[in-house]
Formats: C-alpha cells, structure tokens, sequence
C-alpha cells in the first residue's frame, strides 16, 4: 500500500527516521469502518521517496484487516525492537481480539502503540 504522509514532518525528519530502520518488524495499525481496531505484523515496509513522503508496505490480498487498510484510511506503523518478539507474534495471528485496550491517536485515528520504538 503506497501513501503519502500527512504530518508536520520536516524532510530531515523523514530523512533520519527512514535511516535508521534497515530492515525490521512492524506492527501496522488502523481501523475498520464499524470502528474495530485491527492490526497486522509486516517485516515488508520500507521508505520509497522523501519528497513527496512515501513509505511502502504489503498486505496479503485475503487479509481479515483489508478493509480497515482501503485506499486512503489512516493507519501507523510501529517499528519494534528486537526484544519485542512476542509482540510481532501476537499480531501475526489471526484472531480479532488483538488490542486488550487500544490507545487510539485521534478520536477516530489508528492505535498507536506506546511501548514501540
């Protein structure tokens, strides 16, 4: 899925972030239309352009989570650590009960993950 950020950030800003991951785990968060939070665990997100800000990440076609990740929603990606195995794991499972209490980042906005890096 291929998006643009929509935040505050300063080219530099993407520029470091993007630097530091050079391959990983993420968790990626967002929301479906009835308002359930999902999330999926995807080692394939990479940074494609700095300008425009464009990060790419997959999905597989029959994933449960494709309608909360429809063109143009909102989701986060949450870049892990790697003492956060159980983490990727638990989202890497397919089962709907995967937040016990979500923290949303806007009233209606994506999960956000605190203990992420």
């Amino acid at each position: 899925m291929l998006r643009a950020l929509s935040s505050s950030y300063t080219q530099r800003d993407l520029r470091d972030a993007f630097g530091l991951f050079a391959t990983g785990v993420t968790v990626v968060t967002a929301v479906r239309p009835d308002g359930e939070p999902v999330g999926v665990t995807a080692n394939s997100f990479t940074s494609v352009s700095l300008e425009p800000a464009l990060l790419l990440w997959c999905l597989a076609n029959g994933s449960s989570a494709a309608p909360a990740l429809r063109p143009g929603a909102e989701f986060a990606v949450h870049v892990l650590s790697h003492h956060q195995l159980e983490l990727a794991l638990h989202f890497a499972r397919r089962t709907h009960e995967k937040f016990a209490d979500p923290q949303r980042g806007a009233p209606r906005g994506p999960p956000h993950m605190q203990e992420a890096l």
